[in-house]
């Protein structure tokens, strides 16, 4: 008998790449697949692989607490602008994202999963897997919800951010990294000396009103470093803070989702 590769008695949340043949045919019904979408850019003083880190470490942590869901392993890269030309951008263009996710929407498709929660790291995922999962709906019924991490905590981030300017590798994405990879080595900056002042108009920022526009530009090299607001003010307890907060509302999410009729 071939030995299974999933560990029963662990957490509900499955491992998609960990299972083989035989547990793909005790896979049970209305289960949600759980994607994580991350890409490969600088980061500052945070790794490149940040965004698929961050995103494929807060879904771990919602598989594990949330039963009937499956977990599909991240995407190590997506579709890059802003930071396009510094070094250690390592990206795809839309169209070929676009096609990537549709493909594992029709794969899991044909393993009865048609329900799909896509958390990205990456803003710039955003039209690329929209795209994909419209397509995926005509095609074969999937339904899927698609979030930034960020988005699923902004409420506490207007709460317990310092800076006031969040963005690229600024102090909330620093201090959830903290918090969920204590023990990667990270060379924090300096907190600011003085308060920061309002970002300017167009900067990259969460908290950016929506009067302003959309604005479309690549980030200049001269900047210099590749990070936005002030991380020096980034904490491990503001990190937890985020995550638990985050996983909490995907739960709310999955389970609305997976409610829904097939």
């Amino acid at each position: 008998m071939t030995e299974s590769l999933v560990d029963k008695s662990g957490p509900p949340g499955r491992r998609l790449g960990l299972m083989n043949e035989v547990d793909l045919g005790r896979l049970p019904e209305h289960l949600v697949a759980l994607l994580p979408l991350g890409s490969m850019e600088p980061h500052a003083h945070l790794p490149l692989a940040t965004d698929t880190l961050i995103a494929a470490a807060i879904l771990e942590r919602v598989a594990a607490a949330t039963p009937h869901t499956c977990l599909f392993p991240a995407i190590p890269v997506g579709f890059l602008f802003k930071y396009a030309g510094w070094p250690g951008a390592i990206g795809v263009g839309q169209q070929i994202l676009t096609g990537l996710i549709g493909d594992i929407c029709r794969g899991l498709s044909h393993l009865g999963l048609r329900k799909l929660f896509i958390m990205s790291g990456h803003d710039e995922n955003r039209e690329s897997a929209l795209q994909a999962l419209r397509e995926a709906h005509r095609e074969s019924g999937t339904l899927a919800v698609y979030c930034d991490w960020l988005e699923l905590g902004l409420p506490l981030l207007a709460r317990i951010s310092a800076s006031r300017n969040e963005g690229h590798a600024s102090e909330i994405q620093t201090s959830v990294f903290l918090h969920l990879f204590p023990h990667l080595p990270v060379d924090l900056p300096r907190p600011a000396l003085q308060p920061l002042g309002p970002p300017p108009l167009g900067a990259d920022d969460l908290f950016a009103p929506p009067e302003q526009g959309t604005w479309v530009r690549a980030v200049p090299r001269h900047q210099g470093r590749s990070c936005t607001g002030d991380p020096g003010q980034a904490t491990p307890e503001k990190g937890k803070m985020v995550v638990e907060a985050i996983v909490q509302q995907a739960q709310k999410i999955i389970e609305g989702l997976r409610a829904l009729p097939d």
